[in-house]
């Protein structure tokens, strides 16, 4: 029953979900350090069933660059200071999701050891580091997408 009225909640709110992601410009950021990978919940869910795990990241503010927002949303969301010199691009395309696209930044962020999380209650449930070989389910597609560019980078 929650399964069916999340879906109902999702399709009613949809086109004012629409309205505000269209055409969004949003950074995400792929955090690594050794064979462990940064992987983040959100609080709340947008999709009906969107509730597994993705990368840190989020929107980017008006007159903000790409990198600039990785850097802020890394330290908003899991208190992780960053240098924008180290992180590299490797990645801008579209994520389209539901009817609905963005146009998607991903950068690498590679440490030296896996950083302590402060987490932003108000956004986020849960923040992991995982094992590269024991990753949680379900993925979101950003997470997946992150996966197949680390392959390609490693």
């Amino acid at each position: 029953m929650n399964h069916l009225l999340r879906r109902i909640w999702f399709w009613l709110s949809w086109p004012v979900l629409f309205l505000i992601f269209q055409g969004t410009r949003r950074s995400r950021i792929v955090v690594t350090s050794d064979d462990q990978l940064l992987l983040v919940q959100d609080r709340f869910s947008l999709w009906y069933d969107d509730n597994g795990w993705s990368i840190p990241g989020g929107g980017m503010h008006k007159g903000e660059n790409e990198t600039d927002a990785a850097v802020r949303e890394l330290k908003e969301e899991l208190g992780i200071e960053a240098n924008a010199a180290n992180l590299s691009q490797i990645w801008e395309g579209r994520i389209r999701n539901k009817g609905m696209s963005y146009k998607a930044y991903f950068f690498i962020l590679r440490l030296p050891e896996p950083s302590q999380i402060q987490l932003q209650k108000t956004e986020l449930k849960d923040a992991k580091w995982f094992p590269l070989s024991d990753l949680p389910t379900p993925l979101k597609r950003e997470a997946k997408l992150a996966l197949e560019l680390l392959a390609e980078t490693s």
